[in-house]
């Protein structure tokens, strides 16, 4: 018998976006899984994690909006349309554009004048607080970070602008002039150093390790699914001739996790399952663009040593394929394609309680 089969969870789920509470089932207490994703832009990571049960986007906007809220519906009923196969669960879980927050603060600075200029569904900490109280009344059962990268980059800023704002005091007033002409700016400056060295060093990120271990051991005390969302960077590296000899040309090194620090590796080793989405060209076998190409992911749930290190992760062993196989849909990355692996692990929206 199938995992499918031996799962008849799912027929009990709304696809909705306001969630029928009769319809839904209360899954194992432990029932919920962790996931790192990371791969190239427009590799649909991001798409592909709305799928998920009830989920809600902590959206890290400080880099600008996701297009992905705005397109998901349209490609979640292009895959229901090619649900044929009714022993099956559906392809996605979720046909709706997901909740979210937009996060324009990281919270990771305690003054209280930065704090009171974001609303707190746009401050990161406030805003788990909020899923944290209401997560039942909602029906959220999936929580995305999306993505750790840009969420690096908007603590830093608020970091070095929480340091800034305890300096800028010893600024002199514009137009100053000193006597015997010194340089009134030179001298902040010099002030600065000696309160404060520089506003950021690379030892810092062992600070924003500590922030994001608080971020996800608070997502992580709730009984809902948690993804987080990466990107990669590439590193390159002189080629070398068959002598072994510099050419002077450069070639890709590895593709690793696009974060710094730490985090790079404490990161993937907290969560059950890691996916590297992967671009392939393949050709189109059908319709009017019959024998062009098309770029599509692949799913890889073996990612490349060199990406994350030595890491292994829970569910690995539950892909035989080594990568993300849709029953229908083959390599086109889906929910059910990990719900029909680890669908004992999966948490899906609990039922309100009782007022």
């Amino acid at each position: 018998m199938s995992p499918a089969a031996e799962a008849p969870s799912w027929e009990s789920v709304s696809y909705e976006a306001t969630l029928d509470q009769s319809q839904l089932t209360d899954p194992a207490t432990d029932a919920k899984c962790s996931v790192l994703i990371f791969g190239s832009p427009k590799s649909w990571k991001s798409t592909w994690t709305y799928q998920w049960p009830a989920p809600i986007v902590l959206n890290i906007a400080a880099e600008g909006g996701n297009a992905a809220l705005g397109t998901y519906p349209q490609i979640a009923e292009h895959l229901l349309k090619q649900w044929k196969d009714k022993s099956q669960p559906p392809p996605v879980f979720n046909r709706a554009a997901p909740r979210h927050f937009d996060i324009y603060f990281s919270g990771a600075s305690q003054d209280p004048e930065n704090i009171s200029n974001f609303p707190p569904r746009h401050c990161l900490m406030d805003a788990i607080r909020m899923i944290e109280e209401s997560w039942r009344t909602w029906g959220v059962a999936t929580v995305i970070l999306d993505s750790i990268g840009f969420l690096q980059r908007l603590w830093m800023t608020d970091l070095v602008a929480y340091r800034y704002s305890k300096l800028s005091g010893l600024r002199p007033p514009p137009g100053l002039k000193m006597p015997g002409g010194s340089d009134p700016n030179k001298r902040w400056a010099e002030r600065m150093q000696e309160q404060a060295g520089v506003l950021f060093e690379r030892s810092d990120y062992g600070l924003f390790n500590n922030y994001i271990q608080t971020v996800q051991e608070a997502i992580n005390a709730l009984p809902v699914n948690r993804i987080t969302i990466g990107h990669e960077h590439t590193v390159m590296k002189e080629k070398l001739n068959a002598q072994g000899k510099a050419t002077g040309e450069l070639e890709v090194d590895k593709v690793v996790l696009g974060i710094s620090g730490q985090s790079r590796t404490y990161i993937p080793a907290g969560v059950d399952l890691i996916i590297q989405a992967e671009p392939k060209e393949v050709p189109i076998t059908k319709g009017p663009a019959l024998g062009r190409r098309e770029v599509r992911p692949i799913f890889w749930t073996v990612p490349n040593d060199k990406s994350i290190g030595s890491v292994g992760h829970r569910f690995a062993f539950a892909f035989e394929e080594g990568k993300l196989v849709d029953p229908e849909l083959g390599d086109i990355p889906t929910f059910r394609a990990v719900y029909n692996r680890i669908y004992s692990h999966i948490a899906l929206p609990q039922a309100a309680e009782p007022k």
